[in-house]
């Protein structure tokens, strides 16, 4: 089970265990009319889950802190490869030209040998 499902699955318990909390709090605190019975189980709910939530909130922030951390960090070090390639690459051009340049020269040196030869 992963984590996102773990996390999901211990707020829904414990949103049930508030709900059921705040609804013996309210029994407790009035009899009678069941509205108003109702009513203060919502109010008391929202009480406990007050803290839970800025809990989560915070705990949430944090991981996507450090997620935003993660991504900085890969896009650094594909911003990185990027230029390590790109520079590879215009190495390679260097190298293809020079390879071509010297073919030429070689064909033109050769071309040169042959031609008094020939002419005699």
């Amino acid at each position: 089970m992963n984590r996102a499902a773990q996390s999901l699955e211990s707020a829904a318990s414990l949103v049930g265990v508030l709900a059921g909390l705040a609804a013996y709090l309210a029994t407790l605190t009035r009899s009678g009319d069941a509205g108003a019975r109702y009513l203060l189980t919502a109010a008391v709910l929202v009480v406990l889950g007050m803290p839970v939530s800025l809990v989560l909130a915070h705990r949430l922030i944090r991981e996507q802190q450090q997620t935003d951390e993660v991504v900085a960090r890969l896009a650094r070090e594909l911003t990185a490869a990027a230029a390590v390639a790109d520079r590879e690459a215009a190495e390679r051009e260097v190298q293809a030209h020079r390879q071509r340049f010297e073919s030429r020269l070689a064909n033109a040196l050769d071309m040169a040998e042959e031609s008094p030869r020939s002419s005699r």
